[in-house]
């Protein structure tokens, strides 16, 4: 009986640092996904920034251009 215990503990005992090895694994791959997110977010939003700014010189060229033509 001690025997099988003795068996049982180990196998709990290293079902308990497989679970700790794979929850701190996830846990790193998590981190390294919300730091890769925050980068991909701050890219994103200055393209989303620089376009909205040659947009608007666009429309602003435009307006200036259609303002001018109409003195000819």
């Amino acid at each position: 009986m001690r025997v099988v215990q003795a068996k049982s503990a180990i196998v709990d005992a290293d079902i308990q640092k497989e679970f700790a090895r794979q929850r701190e694994h996830l846990e790193k791959s998590v981190a390294s996904l919300k730091k890769k997110l925050t980068k991909d977010s701050d890219i994103h939003r200055s393209d989303n920034v620089r376009i909205m700014q040659v947009d608007y010189i666009y429309v602003i060229t435009s307006y200036v251009s259609s303002f001018f033509s109409g003195f000819n």
